[in-house]
């Protein structure tokens, strides 16, 4: 009889500890797929909201915001209260950033990108455009024109310079178009940029610093940090994103610095031999690339010179690998014979070179250069309108490549930042 008991409290216990197991089991399933709904949920969000910033980038590259520094957008893209935009875009170098956020109920995305602008139809095409006045533009030793070239009136020519013939029957691979004037008009707002800059005016919107840690990694949906130091040489280990170093006379970048996408304000600006990186750079005097400095895309030099008496000058060391925009522009009418913008020989430039002056172009240049005017220095003489062993190469730069507003005004994303 007690055994019969024993065997039925028995049963008893195990159909309780069956109910429970299967109760906590219902339950856990229950709490799993209310966690199941919840990330569901979120990745629908974060989905859409993904999208909302394409949508936002797409309206920033019709919105004409050409010659603004800095603007501010918000906006409810569907008028419902619920998905909403932010945007701040600002002038970085010869590119422009843009921080896009994207909310919708408590929900939130950001990225940010750095963007170039498209070349018109008629300069997409070109690998050298040169008025040079009255001068035809001459060429001898192995220099190789691969693109559409925009010469002075009088045409091109085959000379004989330093002992070299131009060996090659055909002067251009591309089509050679006369011209009696530069159609290249200055970007008036770039200029205003690099003129504020040059005068150490910030936006309100900045934070002036005078000390920082050696690494700081600033994101760009944050203030930017205007840091001015008190000396010029700079052996930081990583100063990367939303960063401008500025110095009110001049800076140099060791080798031995990690820096990305910061941008770089002073007179002067040199740096070491051995370094790389991703740099914008403005300046007002000098700007020195030392052998075999590497500057990734998208990089940017700007050199604006207002002062008639004063020379300038950019110039790219042998073993230099600049990919990006390089732009000088330059009011020094003393020296005709100096050049603005040197590429050394053995230096090579993917991107676009844009100077209103004299340019001496030694190096490879996989891209586009316009220039008022060709220099040429040797141990004989000094010769204007004259390549001489130089590769200009339109056809090896990357189609689409998003640069100078000089040249065009659709918008393009040259990289993200995030």
């Amino acid at each position: 009889m007690d055994q019969k008991k024993s065997l039925k409290a028995g049963a008893l216990n195990y159909a309780i500890l069956l109910s429970i197991i299967a109760a906590a089991t219902i339950l856990l399933l229950l709490v799993w797929q209310e966690k199941q709904a919840e990330i569901h949920t979120k990745h629908k969000h974060q989905f859409d909201l993904r999208q909302n910033c394409f949508s936002a980038w797409n309206m920033l590259k019709n919105l004409p915001i050409a010659g603004q520094e800095y603007v501010k957008i918000e906006r409810d893209l569907f008028d419902e209260g619920c998905d909403s935009i932010n945007i701040i875009n600002r002038q970085w170098g010869a590119f422009q950033t843009a921080v896009i956020r994207a909310q919708r109920m408590g929900f939130h995305y950001k990225t940010a990108l750095i963007y170039g602008v498209l070349p018109h139809e008629k300069y997409q095409n070109v690998a050298l455009y040169t008025t040079g006045k009255r001068y035809p533009l001459h060429f001898a030793g192995k220099v190789r024109i691969y693109g559409d070239v925009y010469a002075p009136q009088p045409g091109i020519k085959a000379a004989y310079i330093e002992g070299k013939t131009f060996p090659y029957k055909r002067m251009v691979r591309g089509q050679i178009y006369k011209r009696e004037k530069n159609e290249i008009k200055p970007d008036v707002a770039l200029e205003n940029y690099a003129k504020r800059l040059a005068q150490f005016q910030y936006l309100p919107e900045d934070s002036l610093v005078f000390e920082i840690n050696k690494n700081i990694r600033q994101p760009w949906e944050k203030r930017t940090i205007i840091f001015e130091p008190k000396r010029s040489f700079f052996d930081f280990d990583t100063l990367q994103g939303n960063l401008i170093l500025s110095h009110r006379d001049s800076v140099v970048i060791n080798a031995t610095c990690g820096l990305n996408d910061v941008l770089i304000n002073a007179k002067k600006v040199r740096i070491k031999d051995g370094f790389s990186g991703r740099l914008h750079i403005v300046a007002t005097d000098t700007v020195i690339l030392e052998e075999n400095v590497t500057l990734a895309y998208p990089s940017s030099i700007i050199l604006m010179n207002k002062n008639p008496k004063m020379q300038t000058q950019i110039r790219l060391k042998k073993g230099v690998q600049f990919s990006g925009v390089i732009i000088s522009e330059d009011r020094e009418r003393l020296s005709k014979t100096s050049a603005k913008v040197v590429l050394d020989s053995g230096s090579v430039v993917i991107g676009q070179v844009i100077a209103n002056s004299q340019v001496e172009p030694k190096g490879k240049i996989m891209g586009q250069l316009f220039a008022e005017k060709i220099i040429l220095h040797t141990r004989a003489g000094i010769y204007a309108n004259h390549l001489l062993d130089c590769e200009i190469n339109k056809d090896s730069l990357d189609i689409p490549f998003a640069g100078s507003g000089i040249l065009g005004d659709e918008k393009y994303v040259a990289a993200w930042l995030n």
